[in-house]
């Protein structure tokens, strides 16, 4: 009886290790299959055209990374839950997209401590230029600690300078679905001597780009034939732009945000406008309908551009105004209101030479003209 029980309990526990043996090997092997991965991503409508791959990523468009392990993982799990496997057939089921609104809004990087020295000036610059552009809820820090997307060296080969990951959807533990900011930024490390400020400004923000879900932008269509490109076309954009922060080469943008590249974010991540430069507009407080009125701003500085509006309560939208200077004089609308009191509100727009922008809206009273034809003479 003895001895059938040890047998039975060497059975047991061989069976349990071939089990776990053959559970580990299948773990192994979805996590090392890169070719199941890129098949997955094809499925997915992803254009894998030129994609490169090593042990950890698969690389679209020549610096957008997906991690092989998540993408085989998620895979299985959709699966899991769907049953059905034509609802993978969707471009960012998993990978890429939105980042969530639980995250967009305190995007944290970290850098490698060898990398301090030299890079992370101009990290903080990158993160102040995409927390001032406004209209956009995007808002990002750096920290030593936990952070949501990690910058680091590592050899990217001799025609890249860097790479980043794509958003990742999340479940978390109340079982809610989110999709973080790519976790990984590499840099080539043979930029940390050889390239100027801007030149890593740019780079980051480029990358930085990616993290939130941005993919390229061309020259013209030849440039855009040389990569595996298939995004989508964000409302308001233009097609093809040279000087583009997400521009697939080069650096003429200089880490300046274009007005297009601004649209995008405001487009795909809206939010309030958070600076007035401290401006001040000077004007009628109370005027009448057909009256000739000015208003100023305070901030004259030399380089900037001006863009003023008008809204009358109850219409929409803004309407432009024809002055790109300092101060702005139009005649007010006989719509502006019926008989009595209504407001009107100018606003000012300015563009600092650098792309920095900043608001400030004034309220004025109008009275509408009576029907017997008098008015308020200002």
């Amino acid at each position: 009886m003895r001895k059938l029980l040890s047998v039975l309990i060497l059975l047991v526990i061989v069976s349990c290790s071939v089990d776990q043996d053959i559970e580990t090997i299948e773990e192994q092997l979805l996590q090392t299959n890169p070719e199941k991965a890129l098949s997955i991503l094809e499925e997915l409508g992803f254009n894998t055209f030129n994609a490169t791959m090593d042990e950890e990523f698969i690389t679209i468009e020549g610096d957008i990374m997906m991690n092989i392990a998540f993408i085989l993982e998620s895979y299985e799990k959709e699966k899991g839950v769907s049953q059905a496997k034509q609802s993978l057939s969707r471009k960012h089921t998993f990978y890429g997209g939105r980042v969530s609104s639980e995250y967009n809004n305190r995007v944290k990087f970290s850098m490698a401590p060898n990398m301090r020295a030299e890079w992370l000036p101009a990290l903080q610059i990158a993160i102040s230029r995409y927390n001032k552009v406004n209209e956009c809820r995007v808002q990002m820090s750096y920290t030593t600690g936990r952070a949501h997307s990690h910058i680091s060296f590592r050899d990217l080969g001799s025609n890249t300078l860097g790479r980043a990951e794509f958003p990742k959807k999340t479940v978390h533990s109340n079982l809610k679905t989110y999709r973080k900011p790519g976790e990984y930024i590499y840099i080539h490390p043979t930029l940390n001597s050889n390239a100027s400020l801007e030149d890593k400004v740019h780079l980051l923000m480029h990358e930085m780009g990616h993290n939130m879900g941005f993919e390229h932008v061309f020259d013209n269509a030849a440039h855009r034939a040389n990569y595996s490109f298939d995004g989508t076309q964000i409302a308001g954009t233009i097609l093809y732009e040279k000087n583009s922060v997400m521009n697939a080469d080069g650096y003429d943008s200089r880490g300046i945000f274009t007005p297009n590249d601004k649209i995008a974010l405001k487009t795909i991540y809206p939010g309030p406008f958070v600076s007035d430069f401290n401006q001040t507009i000077t004007g009628p407080t109370l005027a009448a309908t057909k009256e000739s009125v000015t208003y100023r701003t305070s901030v004259t500085n030399p380089g900037n551009t001006y863009r003023w509006e008008v809204k009358y309560v109850g219409a929409h939208p803004w309407t432009r105004l024809h002055s790109n200077s300092a101060s702005v004089t139009f005649r007010i609308s006989t719509r502006a209101t019926p008989n009595g009191l209504n407001n009107m509100n100018v606003r000012c727009t300015i563009v600092k030479p650098n792309g920095d922008e900043g608001r400030k809206v004034f309220s004025t009273l109008v009275e509408g003209r009576p029907t017997d034809g008098t008015h308020i003479n200002l």
